[in-house]
């Protein structure tokens, strides 16, 4: 299925390689799950990536693109849902490793401890559930 929001898909990308078949496939559930702070429900999530990850398995895919930042959040569940042979990519690494490339030519790359700041506003189970994580200690 072509979809015309995949704009940054090469559009050379079926002439140069006609073995190749991308499939596009929004996950509108999942990024609304997000932005309202619902993943801590980790088998409600786990239910609505196996509805998609179904559907797109069925087209016998070796490779999953996470092509919106949404999704790597939720990369080790995926990972867990996914069969062996299937290849998972998040550009993540990539982009962050350009954006530390491009400011350390800039000369703007900091190089003291980072500092971390939080700010809640009237969402004291997401506070709760973000410090037990102990992410930063």
């Amino acid at each position: 299925k072509k979809n015309p929001r995949f704009q940054l898909l090469p559009r050379t990308a079926p002439e140069k390689y006609p073995h190749i078949e991308i499939i596009a496939q929004d996950w509108p559930q999942i990024v609304e799950e997000i932005e309202n702070n619902k993943t801590f429900n980790l088998a409600r999530m786990q239910q609505i990536l196996q509805k998609y990850l179904t559907k797109l398995l069925k087209n016998d895919v070796d490779h999953i693109l996470l092509a919106c930042t949404h999704y790597a959040l939720l990369e080790a569940q995926i990972r867990h849902l996914l069969p062996p042979q299937v290849h998972l990519i998040n550009p993540a690494y990539t982009v962050a490793a350009s954006v530390q490339q491009i400011l350390k030519i800039n000369q703007s790359l900091s190089t003291s401890p980072p500092e971390y700041h939080f700010h809640f506003s009237g969402a004291s189970d997401f506070k709760q559930q973000i410090n037990s994580l102990s992410l930063f200690s």
